[in-house]
């Protein structure tokens, strides 16, 4: 069986991941889903300080201390940008990330390139979300970046969920990226 630790987004707590750890708990694997510094049940907690950084660091302590090797991380939301950090600290105890509808930069991309971006969002009842032309676009650069870096060494396995298929490498340096998410 699997161990898996699914890290929420901002807002949020552990508690959004219960449905999903329910489920993966009956099934027989071990489950862990921490509500990070500052969040939800936390919320006494916040400081001035904490960072997507700052929560990375409490993940990788969380797989050290509770000696959790061969981990399947799980992040939702800015949890993308967590489990990425989680990835670079404790490489040697993940097999795998998986970006559930999670924000996950491209190299170089900042947080204010994506909520600042020119295109338009498409905006129904329920949400909002990049254009097709927009999400396109970022798989073309995320393939042909990917062509373009030699010292990318090592992909993490691809993990599929519900059509969502995410390739994570891991370059050289550590540097986790995500290639290309649909």
């Amino acid at each position: 069986m699997a161990t898996y630790v699914l890290v929420h987004g901002a807002y949020q707590g552990g508690w959004i991941w219960k449905p999903v750890a329910q489920r993966l708990r009956a099934a027989g694997h071990e489950v862990y889903a921490p509500t990070l510094e500052g969040c939800a049940e936390r919320h006494e907690q916040v400081r001035v300080g904490i960072t997507v950084g700052t929560h990375a660091h409490e993940v990788a302590r969380l797989l050290f201390y509770e000696d959790l090797k061969d981990v399947v991380l799980v992040g939702t939301s800015s949890g993308g940008m967590v489990i990425c950090r989680v990835a670079e600290l404790a490489e040697d105890r993940i097999a795998r990330l998986v970006f559930v509808d999670a924000l996950a930069l491209l190299p170089a991309e900042r947080v204010a390139d994506i909520v600042s971006r020119p295109n338009a969002n498409v905006v129904t009842e329920m949400t909002t979300a990049p254009t097709r032309a927009d999400a396109e676009g970022r798989i073309r650069t995320a393939v042909n970046l990917r062509m373009a870096e030699p010292d990318v060494v090592a992909h993490l396995p691809v993990v599929h969920w519900e059509g969502l298929q995410t390739f994570a490498s891991l370059g050289q340096d550590g540097r986790c990226t995500a290639d290309m998410w649909f």
